[in-house]
């Protein structure tokens, strides 16, 4: 048995990301995402263009060393390794579809 799905129902997008942020659907960070992204969408027409012109860019955790010894994690670009974001904490990485 996995630890991320074990009960099923039908929700909105918007409901289903409601009730992760309320905690009463605890969900994986780039589930949150995903909803977000359908959310924005009002019918399949507009689903499907940004679904067809939309550009996944992985976000990845490096681990980094401090002077201290300390390991803290930053966020990369996927493809080019420029920093995204500095020590973000475990909790934040993620993958999305966009440069932000």
């Amino acid at each position: 048995m996995t630890t991320e799905a074990h009960t099923m129902l039908w929700l909105t997008p918007a409901d289903a990301y409601s009730r992760s942020l309320d905690g009463s659907l605890p969900m994986l960070r780039p589930t949150q995402v995903a909803l977000t992204e359908l959310n924005q969408n009002h019918n399949v027409e507009q689903l499907h263009r940004f679904a067809s012109e939309r550009k996944v860019i992985p976000r990845l955790p490096k681990p980094v060393v401090d002077l201290n010894g300390e390991i803290r994690w930053d966020l990369v670009h996927g493809v080019t390794g420029e920093i995204i974001s500095f020590d973000v904490g475990r909790a934040k990485q993620e993958t999305t579809g966009s440069d932000e």
